[in-house]
């Protein structure tokens, strides 16, 4: 069992080393996991394994921005305007945030000049593998996620932070006449991870939803510090 044990460990260390520090979060739950004798030894290196197998059928671990003293993903963006005033960064968030959401005034939730604050609350939809194929294809789905950004401008330097992002999935619901409801149901991120606190089958999913919400939001920031910084260029004409 002692050898089970250690080869387990050394499949597990050869995923951190891979995959960096939220990844060490999952390794660290699934050993304890284990001291908790949520299951044995046997069972213990079976999970190695398939983690592993998710891993690399998902290209890795996504790069989140974990924080290991709060134990949570912070998503928190920032960057220096040096030739634009406070007046129209300010602008062009609004700006961008009309362009995104369409009619601001359902997503804008406050905005403060005087404070450099503005709070939207909004969502995307993501598309996630529900079922990723050992054998078959892929299984996806689109899952809406909303959240809520916040922006602070202290002079001329912006920081943009998702937080609250919470996923609406939909399950059927079978009666025994043989037709089905939809239910729907909300997860806040923070139940997502770590993923290997859940059940195997769910493994992938949870995976490529942190993966897809990841690389959204950095689409957005990058877009946005974009649009901000292309102020002079708008009015080239």
């Amino acid at each position: 069992m002692k050898n089970i044990v250690f080869i387990t460990l050394l499949m597990l260390s050869y995923s951190i080393g891979l995959f960096g520090q939220t990844a060490d979060a999952e390794k660290k739950r699934l050993t304890e996991r284990y001291q908790q004798k949520d299951f044995d030894a046997v069972e213990y290196a079976e999970f190695a394994k398939e983690w592993n197998a998710v891993l690399n059928k998902m290209g890795g671990y996504p790069d989140l921005p974990y924080n290991s003293e709060t134990e949570k993903i912070e998503f928190t963006f920032s960057k220096t305007f040096s030739d634009l005033s406070k007046e129209i960064i300010f602008d062009r968030i609004m700006e961008w945030c009309a362009i995104n959401y369409g009619n601001l005034s359902y997503v804008l939730h406050y905005e403060n000049f005087e404070s450099g604050k503005i709070i939207v609350k909004g969502w995307f939809n993501i598309f996630n593998i529900k079922h990723y194929g050992k054998i078959f294809n892929d299984q996806f789905e689109q899952t809406k996620c909303d959240h809520i950004f916040v922006f602070t401008l202290s002079d001329k330097s912006l920081k943009l932070e998702a937080t609250r992002l919470n996923y609406t999935f939909t399950q059927l619901i079978w009666s025994s006449n043989l037709t089905y409801t939809e239910q729907s149901y909300n997860i806040p991120i923070q139940l997502l991870y770590p993923i290997t606190d859940g059940d195997t089958g769910e493994w992938g999913r949870r995976l490529s939803i942190l993966y897809e919400t990841n690389k959204r939001l950095k689409s957005y920031a990058t877009d946005l510090f974009k649009y901000i910084g292309n102020y002079n260029k708008d009015y080239e004409f």
